[in-house]
């Protein structure tokens, strides 16, 4: 497969006279063609502002302050307003994380997707509005179309941010938190939903979440951020069955499972660091277990354990005995696959 997004070594920091806080501390991914690559951590790890930076869409005071961000080989950090004009939502489109915020509750669906096809005719932009409601699976697009957000469910409002992203025929798309606050069964459709568009549209995917189940479900490889860096990075099967950094054991640890039944889940005590002021060493050693005086010296280096494998853990004979992870939905199956 070739390279379509290439990440490397990206800082972001939000600067105010009393402090700057590192919100995005040197990371580094690649994403292919016909790939969906998944960002997985806790609330504030740096997930939603990666791929803010991705697109130059980060709130003031927030900015990139180094690396490349290489779609194409092109370094979209140094292209003009006018240049990502050009990429945004036409090469690369965003499914924000609140669609309820995200659309105008006083303009209708109708507008809000004119907006998508410039210089087309009015018929033209009807066929096409009402053919992206109905590809992402809204009933009646002709009569839905014409109303307003507060008359679509939260579903419904997650198809339509949806539909809106899709109308250019993106190369990538990232979806940030496209299941948040929705309920179990509609979390299903939105999910069954990006699966059927990425095969039928050949398009990649950037799925951000917190949530392991829907990266076990939809994701081909995956990169774990805590505290604004990725410390570890697999293919969705290795990550699942050799997890080699103790956050990701951690966070597996807190899965719900069958065999826990009326066992209380392992939470992972403490608290994220403070990115204002962020330690010198490992960030997760206030939390880890298996921490020792010298990681909380000196940040360590990812390293990579086996091909396509990376971890951020000087502690690799404890790393290297984490087996038994609880399944995930999907994996077993990928893997025979």
């Amino acid at each position: 497969m070739d390279k379509l997004l290439e990440v490397k070594d990206l800082k972001v920091e939000f600067r105010s006279k009393r402090e700057t806080v590192k919100a995005v501390d040197g990371v580094s991914f690649e994403v292919y063609e016909g790939e969906t690559f998944g960002l997985v951590g806790e609330s504030g790890c740096g997930k939603s502002q990666t791929c803010r930076a991705i697109l130059s869409l980060l709130k003031k005071p927030g900015r990139v302050v180094g690396g490349e961000i290489l779609y194409k080989g092109a370094d979209l950090v140094q292209m003009s307003p006018r240049q990502l004009r050009s990429i945004r939502g036409r090469e690369i489109s965003v499914v924000f994380q609140e669609p309820m915020t995200s659309l105008n509750p006083v303009l209708s669906i109708k507008r809000q997707l004119y907006e998508v096809f410039p210089g087309a005719s009015s018929a033209e932009k009807w066929r096409r509005a009402t053919e992206l409601l109905r590809l992402v699976g809204i009933p009646s697009p002709e009569a839905r179309i014409r109303e307003y957000t507060h008359q679509f469910s939260g579903g419904m409002r997650q198809r339509a941010m949806i539909a809106i992203a899709l109308g250019a025929n993106p190369k990538l798309l990232i979806a940030d938190e496209p299941t948040t606050a929705l309920d179990v069964t509609i979390q299903d459709q939105v999910l069954c939903l990006l699966e059927n568009l990425k095969r039928d549209l050949g398009m990649s995917v950037i799925l951000v979440t917190h949530d392991l189940g829907v990266i076990a479900r939809l994701c081909d490889r995956v990169a774990v951020m805590y505290a604004g860096i990725v410390v570890e990075m697999a293919d969705t099967v290795t990550l699942f069955s050799r997890p080699r950094h103790p956050y990701t054991y951690a966070l597996m640890g807190a899965l719900p499972d069958q065999g826990k039944v009326g066992m209380e889940l392992e939470a992972i005590t403490g608290a994220p660091p403070n990115l204002a002021d962020p330690p010198a060493g490992c960030p997760f050693a206030p939390r880890c277990k298996f921490a020792e005086e010298a990681c909380r010296d000196r940040r360590p280096d990812m390293a990579e354990l086996e091909p396509g494998h990376f971890s951020r853990c000087r502690r690799r004979e404890v790393v290297a005995s984490f087996r038994g992870i609880i399944p995930a939905p999907g994996v077993a199956e990928r893997a025979q696959a």
